[in-house]
């Protein structure tokens, strides 16, 4: 099974190509409570199902993110992400929100 979750819609860009209407004044989000049944019910027919995560900019709130990629890994999915990289600054930037996420 594939499986493309939308977690929210705020995006620190305007693109006029975006597919969603993301932007830094958009604030739709889905709560973790909605999520996790979802990433739940992949399983239902399929033993790892991919699953992407997207926004807006997914990284915006990194710690959530990381909330939602691990509790989809631990249950066996394998997981993308679309980003425009606003974040990824530097390699030792990519580095440092990793350690400072539990």
């Amino acid at each position: 099974m594939n499986l493309g979750i939308l977690l929210w819609n705020t995006c620190n860009a305007m693109c006029d190509h975006c597919a969603v209407s993301s932007s830094p004044f958009e604030n739709g989000y889905m709560t973790d409570e909605q999520i996790f049944p979802i990433i739940d019910s992949a399983f239902y027919d399929c033993k790892k199902p991919k699953i992407g995560l997207s926004g807006g900019e997914a990284f915006l709130y990194f710690e959530r993110l990381c909330n939602i990629v691990d509790y989809a890994i631990n249950k066996g999915a394998e997981i993308s992400i679309n980003t425009n990289g606003f974040w990824g600054v530097s390699l030792g930037r990519v580095f440092k929100l990793r350690q400072a996420t539990p």
